[in-house]
Formats: C-alpha cells, structure tokens, sequence
C-alpha cells in the first residue's frame, strides 16, 4: 500500500474525546474507533470499541502524563504501563484484548475502557424456534451474539448493549376497529446469552423472524441478518364488548355479546353460569356473537372463551355480571289531568313476564287494554279525554321468578286546578 494512502486511512479512524479538560484520542487501521456512552457509576470519562486492540494507539495530551491499567479487579489494582512521549503528549499501543486504562494527569485521574470486538464479534448463521408455547417463544441463534462486558473503576461488571433488531409479525387488540390488528413488532436486545430468545409474551400471528446486528456492524457499515422459517401462532388472545349490562335490571333483559380473537384461535365458546367460579354453567353457545334474555331473578355470568385448535392454549375475556332483580308490580289509584299536558296512569313493575290490564269505567264498559306495563293509560276514551271520576282497573301479570299476581282497584281521574 502506498504510504501517503495508509497515513490517510489512520487519521481518518480516529476518534476523540472532547467535552472536559481531558482528552484521549484513539488511533487505528481500518475501521474506526466507535465510542459509546456509558452511566456515571461507572467512573469511566469514555468507552471505545475497536475491531481488535492489538496496534490501537492510545494518545493523551500532556507528555508528562502517568499511564496504568486495569481490568476486572478495577482501577484499585491498576499496573503502571511505559508511555513513550513526545514535546506535548504521550502514547501508549495496546497489544490485544480488553482494558482499562488510567491517565493521570495534573494530579487528576482520567479513567477509560478499551473494548475488543474482535474477542466476541458477532456471528449469525441461523435462527429457528426452539420452543413455543401459550406464553413464550424461545429462540434459537446459531453463531455468537452473547454479552459485551466491561468494567467499571470499582470492578463492577457492567454489560455494552449490542443493540441487536428482532423483527417478527404480532397481533394486537385495536378497540376502534373491534378485530386484532397485526403489526411489525421490532425487540431490541442487549445480546443473546447461551445463544437463546426468549419472548415472555404469546405469539399470536404466523410469522418468520429476522435478526440482524449489532450497532458496532450498523456503524462500521457492515450488518449481518438471519431469518426462520414461517412460524405459526403459539398463543391465543381474545376481546370481547357487550350492550349495557349491570345490576337490577328488570326482565326480561337482553343482551348482545361480541368477540374478536386472534389467529390461533379455532374453538370459541360463550358461558353463562349462576356462580362467579362457573362451576355449574348453565348455558353454552359456540358462536362469535351472542344475544341472550335473561329471565331467571338473580345475579347471572357471562364469560368467552377461545382455544387453539388442539385445545392447549386457552384465553378468557372478563367476565359480565347481570343482575336480574325479582318481580314487583305495584298500581297507583289517581290520574291528575291538565289541560294542554298528556299525563298517563301507569303501573309500577320489575321483571314482567306476561302482564294483561283492562279499564272499566263505573258502567263496566271496557274503555281501554294493554299487554304492556310501560304503555300507561292516558286518562281517553276513543281519543276523547275521560270526564273526572271513579274509573276500575282488573290486572293480570306473571313475573318472571312464577310469581303470579291478581290485581284490581280503582282510578280517580281528577283535573289539576290551577291558581291565577
């Protein structure tokens, strides 16, 4: 190689540290120094990572300047190393591997990290599923990409992310559209101990993973990718939305259930059941949506359930509570007129199942029927208001706990008088 070229090439790899009274500037062939932030705790002022520490060369402005490292035992034990010097600066040149390194200069101590990548560079041959169940995915990395450690002043281990990108298919409940939406789900991962993922969450969509990395490649302008075959879900999750449920509610009531699940999902069913722990379930339906009356006074549960197509993985919604309260019928015994108002007489009732009234007035002649407590007499006579009297109701009703009721009384229509 031409001289003037490699002069060139070792200038531009290298990297320096500026922002405090200190500097240290790291010199290499090939691929430049890349320095990385590291936490406070650890005492360091910098950390650089290079290809391979063996030639990397280590300058400090001020020739005067003490060098020493350390290692895992920390700066507690630091070795003094020769420096050669020059008018206004010393050097040291590494020989290969991990170190720490201490400059004292001025009566103050600067401490850095040199990491090697070459000692763990990463390799990526394969990826594949090793393990997948209802909650969690294990996967398998066929190359290196384990832990990146380093050591801080004190001797504390201290772990480099590698900022490796795990790119895979995965659902998620979307409340707008009421359905599970699939996105491209990106995990960073500070590296892969003992050449393994885990995913602590259910794979929900058929996908195929892709693993590429680290930072260091990305920044060196180099990368590495892997991908699995097509994975199938190994979970299952559902959702599900109701109309208004709640307690003491008058029956009959009904209501209408909804579910959406995800794609691993193959069997679904709708419980109802009188117990919270739905040890007795009273009813059973096996379709996506669900309109059920309820009828029966008492508190009732509902719950949804999707399962995976051998039956291994299941998933429950929350679960509804209706509270259907027992029958009641009560009749009131005046209707107040107003004129230019339409005031109706109407009985009192909770949890009807059949319900027949009649309205006489004093000659016995039927003047008005309904099948309806809501409906209410409106005090008329083939759409003529009644005159003011004494008017008899006869009601007929079955509630919908069997209670039985006969009923009948007497209505005074009387007109409101108003004050001028």
């Amino acid at each position: 190689m031409h001289l003037g070229r490699a002069i060139a090439l070792i200038l531009a790899a290298t990297a320096f540290l500026t922002g405090s009274a200190a500097a240290l500037s790291v010199t290499v062939a090939g691929r430049s120094p890349i320095e990385c932030e590291v936490p406070a705790q650890s005492g360091l002022e910098a950390l650089f990572v290079v290809w391979t520490s063996s030639g990397a060369t280590l300058t400090y402005p001020d020739a005067n300047a003490r060098w020493s490292r350390f290692g895992s035992a920390g700066g507690g034990f630091a070795e003094s190393i020769d420096a050669l010097r020059g008018s206004s600066e010393s050097s040291v040149t590494l020989t290969g591997g991990d170190t720490g390194i201490i400059v004292e200069s001025e009566g103050r101590q600067h401490c850095f990290w040199i990491c090697d990548y070459s000692l763990r560079a990463l390799e990526l041959r394969s990826i594949d599923v090793a393990e997948t169940d209802c909650d969690r995915t294990v996967l398998r990395i066929g190359g290196n990409a384990d832990p990146i450690f380093y050591y801080s002043v004190t001797g504390r281990r201290m772990e480099l992310s590698r900022q490796l990108e795990l790119n895979y298919y995965q659902q998620i409940p979307d409340e707008e559209t009421f359905s599970f939406r699939v996105i491209t789900a990106t995990d960073e991962l500070e590296s892969a101990p003992d050449g393994e993922i885990q995913l602590l969450s259910p794979l929900l969509a058929s996908t195929t993973f892709t693993l590429s990395g680290d930072r260091f490649l990305r920044q060196w302008g180099e990368s590495m990718t892997v991908e699995s075959d097509l994975t199938a879900p190994g979970g299952v999750a559902v959702m599900t939305r109701s109309s208004e449920t709640g307690e003491s509610m008058s029956a009959p009531f009904e209501v209408s259930f909804e579910s959406a699940v995800s794609e691993g999902v193959v069997h679904t069913e709708w419980q109802i059941a009188d117990d919270e722990d739905f040890a007795e379930v009273t009813h059973r339906f096996y379709t996506p949506e669900l309109n059920f009356t309820f009828r029966d006074a008492g508190t009732h549960f509902v719950k949804f359930i999707g399962t995976d197509e051998a039956g291994r993985c299941s998933a429950e919604s929350d679960v509804y509570t209706i509270g259907i309260s027992e029958s009641a019928l009560s009749c009131p015994n005046t209707l107040v007129m107003r004129e230019g108002q339409t005031r109706k007489w109407r009985v009192k009732a909770k949890s009807l199942e059949q319900f027949k009234c009649a309205i006489f007035d004093r000659y016995g002649a039927k003047i008005f029927t309904s099948t309806d407590p809501a409906e209410g007499w409106d005090g008329t006579r083939a759409g003529r208001r009644v005159p003011t009297g004494v008017y008899y109701y006869l009601i007929e009703a079955r509630g919908s706990d069997g209670r039985t009721y006969k009923k009948s009384g007497d209505i005074n229509v009387l007109k409101e008088r108003i004050l001028r």
